[in-house]
Order: C-alpha cells, then structure tokens, then sequence
C-alpha cells in the first residue's frame, strides 16, 4: 500500500497493527509505503513514512494480545512506554508487550519492520519462563538484547525472510516452507531474554508522574465546570501529547475518560444525597455535564450496575 496523505496510512496501519495518532512536522506530502507478509499467528510489515524532513510522532493505543517488536533499517527512533524511553538504530530492536501502549519520534529517514505476534504463540502457560509461581510476568529484556546482539541477528533472520517474498520465486509460496518460517520466527522470539517481573499495573500506580496526580486534582477542582483537554494542559504545564500518553501509561485511559468517570462517582454521591435533600436526576446529571439523560443513565448502569432512579429511590 502506498499513498501520500498521512492520514490515509495513519488510518490504514490502525485497522492492521494498532489504533494510534499520527503527527508529522511537516506540511508536505508524505510518501508512505506499506508491505507485509502474513502467516500464521503473525505477520512481518515493512513501513516507512517517507517525509521530506522532520520528526514522525506516533502514539499508540493499549495491545491486547499481540507482541510488536520494532527493528529499525535506518535511521533513528525513541520509544516511550511504562515510563521509560528506549532510542533505537540498525541492529537493535524494540517490543511492546500485550496490555501496553507507546509513543514514538522517528526520523524523517526511518525505515522499519514490525513483527505482529501473537501473544499465545510465545506466552505458554507450561513453561516456567513465562511466568512464576508469585503471578510474575516474563518480559522481555530490550537493553540486553539490544546490548548482546540478539537483536542484530534477529534482524538479519527477518530481512532474509522479506528479501525472500521479494524475489521472482518465493520459497514462501511453498505451505511446507510457510510452516517452517513460522517455526524459526517463534523459536527466535522465544529465545530472546526475559526476566521475571511484578505485574506492570501495581508498579504504574505507584509511579505515575506528578502532571498525573495534579491532573486529576484539577477534575476533582473543577467536576461541575466544562474542562477541555487544553485547560489540563495549562494547569499541569505539559503538551497535549505528554498528557495523553501519561494516562495511557499510568491509568490505562484517556484524560476524557478518567474525568468522566470521576463526574459519575460524583453524581452517584450526590444522588444518595439527594434522598434527604429533594434533588432530581437531571438537576444532578446537569450539573456534573450531563446533558443527555439517556447516555448518563446507560454511562451510570455500565459503572454501578444501578441506574441514576434506582440509586435515588428510597429504600
């Protein structure tokens, strides 16, 4: 797939890898071409932007299932996720693991092949590398592949499987060679270093960055005013896209999301409230911006089982 418009890939590797947002500082046509080979239980992409200068920033949403690794072909890029940044050349790698999310610069040269894997295909529940006996999950160990050469090599097994499904007769047409690709790609994954970890969730928690803590100081500050995202971004000094991508780190939702959420916790007291006081539910649910009572009560079900007349209703 090739196109010039940046929102045309943008949209394009979102339905196929992950939903992500894609900035570009650059006001020229991109030049993006898109290649990739699907088998079973994983698929190898080559991607590049093809800008003319600048930097390519992306940012993805949660994983669910699925592994991505990152090998650069050139040019240079940053990883963030989980609160830590990884920078990436020619000979290293990168992987995302199920459950997270990442932001990424690129260079205008970048050129890169993205790994999909399945997550079931390297995760198997009877081996003891995965996981231990304490519910410790196995990740994988970027700085030490990176650091010992797995990474190159790795690399060097991908770039001869796509020089492959390039040439005028492809072992790959072949089911049997199919199966053994496979077999080598899983096998190099799972060779590649883990170590044993506590659970990603309890360690986000407890180190989220202060622009999170004083974002949702302001939506406690302000629940009954209309707060837009650039109102969070003045009050705790960070951009747009810092602040989005801490909440998907750290909450594991967006800024929107979480201030919604608080609203209805906030309605919720106030409709226990307003069984001494006399209040209504659309005086509550307005209050809190709210203004269609249809969505509020399917919103306030979804989040406590009750709807808004249930919680109201003297018992």
């Amino acid at each position: 797939m090739s196109t010039r418009f940046a929102e045309q890939a943008r949209e394009h590797l979102s339905s196929i890898l992950s939903p992500h947002q894609l900035d570009l500082d650059t006001r020229q046509a991109v030049c993006f071409t898109h290649n990739r080979l699907l088998l079973d239980g994983l698929s190898l992409h080559f991607i590049e932007y093809g800008v003319p200068a600048g930097v390519v920033c992306l940012q993805s949403e949660q994983l669910t299932d699925h592994y991505l690794f990152k090998i650069p072909l050139t040019g240079t890029a940053q990883y963030r996720q989980a609160g830590a940044c990884y920078e990436v050349r020619p000979g290293m790698m990168h992987v995302v693991h199920p459950g997270q999310c990442f932001e990424s610069s690129m260079s205008a040269d970048y050129t890169h092949l993205t790994l999909l894997l399945d997550a079931a295909t390297i995760d198997c529940p009877e081996d003891s590398q995965d996981v231990d006996e304490s519910g410790r999950k196995a990740l994988f160990e970027i700085a030490r592949i990176n650091a010992d050469g797995h990474a190159r090599a790795f690399s060097g097994i991908l770039q001869a499987i796509c020089e492959d499904t390039i040439s005028g007769e492809s072992l790959l047409n072949l089911p049997v060679f199919q199966h053994t690709i496979e077999k080598i790609v899983v096998n190099a994954v799972r060779a590649l270093p883990r170590r044993l970890v506590e659970r990603p969730e309890s360690a986000k928690a407890c180190l989220a960055p202060i622009f999170i803590k004083r974002a949702e100081e302001y939506m406690h500050a302000h629940l009954t005013a209309p707060i837009r995202v650039d109102d969070l971004v003045q009050a705790v000094g960070v951009s747009r896209r810092t602040l989005h991508a801490g909440f998907r780190n750290f909450r594991q939702t967006t800024p929107g999301a979480q201030l919604k959420r608080m609203r209805l916790d906030a309605a919720r007291i106030a409709l226990l409230d307003a069984r001494e006081t006399g209040e209504n539910v659309t005086d509550i649910a307005t209050r809190y911006g709210f203004f269609h009572l249809g969505k509020f009560a399917r919103d306030f079900r979804a989040r406590f089982g009750q709807s808004p007349s249930e919680i109201l209703r003297p018992r």
